[in-house]
């Protein structure tokens, strides 16, 4: 099972749970399957670099994929680039090790984001929900069927709140900023790990209800930040 320690270090699935993630690219071919992180580059550096390389080395030991930390970094760091414009850094290690990396515009978003439910149920036991991969699309085809939102919310068989299909969820209940635990099945965001160091925001086991009844709903992702949101119009439980 899924404890509630799962770091940058730890496994988070049982051996089962474990080999039903890997043999996603085992499935796959190269091109298909690849760990990758996006970072935001403001003028000449990108922000939280260290974070981001500590969660692509620890994919990269869960999947056995080769990876040169040196080289990653030294990559994003002659990465030469026009504009001062902030721009999207997404650095990709396939299963051979070789590492690619591409920039691109910050698409404009929605604000306030309005975001909706999703009826699908993540599974705490998936190994994959705990790895930023390219093996996205149940959550791609979710947001897809939401076109009058800008995230979809997902959450787990318990009936636990885990994340967005690219978001951390925050709510303000209390006056107390609450995030769920990765227990519930979700990815260890490097904004939300930053907010949790900082003691900006704390762990809770959070509910759909939770939503509804929250002051105030944060998606967080260290691309944009930390943005408003509320529920699509008519949205329930």
């Amino acid at each position: 099972g899924v404890g509630s320690g799962i770091t940058y270090d730890s496994q988070p699935a049982d051996e089962y749970a474990e080999s039903l993630g890997k043999a996603a690219f085992l499935h796959a071919g190269e091109e298909e399957f690849h760990l990758f992180e996006t970072l935001r580059r403001d003028k000449d550096c990108c922000r939280s670099v260290e974070r981001h390389l500590a969660r692509l080395a620890a994919s990269a030991r869960f999947f056995g994929f080769p990876f040169d930390r040196d080289e990653a970094a030294q990559l994003l760091e002659q990465l030469e680039v026009g504009g001062a414009a902030p721009l999207r850094i997404k650095l990709s290690l396939l299963p051979s090790g070789r590492l690619t990396i591409t920039s691109a515009g910050i698409a404009p978003e929605q604000s306030p984001l309005v975001i909706g439910i999703s009826s699908f149920r993540v599974d705490p036991a998936n190994c994959l929900l705990y790895h930023k991969t390219s093996y996205r699309g149940r959550y791609d085809s979710e947001r897809r069927r939401r076109p009058d939102c800008g995230e979809v919310i997902f959450c787990n068989c318990r009936g636990e709140l885990a994340e967005g299909s690219y978001n951390n969820i925050v709510l303000k209940i209390g006056g107390k900023l609450l995030t769920p635990p990765l227990a519930s099945g979700l990815l260890p965001g490097v904004l939300r790990g930053e907010l949790l160091d900082n003691g900006a925001i704390i762990e809770r086991i959070l509910y759909p209800e939770n939503l509804f009844a929250a002051e105030e709903i944060r998606l967080v992702n260290s691309l944009r930040g930390s943005r408003r949101a509320v529920l699509a119009e008519g949205e329930k439980i």
